[in-house]
């Protein structure tokens, strides 16, 4: 691998997967003759009851190749305060934020998808017996709860009403709760949002500025 590719591999895995692994490549004069960059997803660390590492195991397709700690460069931003034996990623104080926002935008789709119903209280017959009842109300929770089944419509033979809750879009009001997301990992991950083509509170008198604060502060460190 040449240094700019393996780079830029490094700096990847660190930001995606926490932890980058390099195997270091030698001949049979024991001479350094190259990087090997190893996935890091595929990695396990090996260590004694003291925490002190004692090599690294590689399983891809059912095979694992051993490495011995000297062999292997181990690169990482931050370790985990769990796991001090691999390291920890930003990304990781994001992952709330993140479901949240895709949890969001799932809502947003299926309210059109499911013709724009409102939320609902359904009346059953109370001709139903108790088991009859839990058995409905099972139902209706398997096939009509969660993001992806919200607003459907629905028509089940032992239902005698149903009441509307409200008839407004405010299920529709996620903008405010976006635009946090995604000012909160543009600043956990130093990267300002006019790189990814956000151009609310950016003019042409500071873009400049934010990306050269961002080379700086961000691209020259790593």
């Amino acid at each position: 691998w040449g240094f700019k590719d393996l780079k830029n591999r490094i700096v990847r895995d660190v930001m995606i997967w926490w932890n980058a692994y390099i195997h270091i490549l030698r001949n049979d004069g024991n001479k350094v003759i190259g990087f090997q960059p190893l996935d890091p997803r595929s990695i396990i660390v090996k260590a004694d009851k003291y925490g002190d590492i004692l090599g690294y195991v590689q399983t891809l397709n059912g095979n694992s190749i051993k490495f011995a700690r000297h062999e292997i460069i181990h690169f990482y931003e931050e370790l985990d305060p769990d796991n001090e034996m691999i390291g920890m990623s930003r990304v990781e104080s994001l992952i709330t934020d993140l479901l949240t926002d895709d949890e969001a935008s799932l809502s947003n789709y299926y309210f059109f998808k499911n013709s724009s119903i409102p939320g609902q209280v359904i009346i059953l017959d109370e001709q139903l017996s108790d088991s009859e009842q839990d058995l409905a109300v099972e139902q209706i929770r398997a096939e009509f709860g969660g993001t992806k089944n919200k607003h459907k419509l629905m028509a089940l033979g032992w239902v005698k009403d149903i009441k509307k809750i409200q008839d407004s879009l405010s299920d529709m009001d996620f903008e405010i709760m976006r635009k946090f997301t995604t000012n909160r990992i543009c600043a956990t991950l130093d990267v300002p949002k006019t790189l990814l083509s956000y151009t609310d509170g950016v003019n042409y008198s500071n873009s400049n500025d934010q990306y050269k604060i961002f080379i700086q502060d961000t691209v020259i460190p790593w």
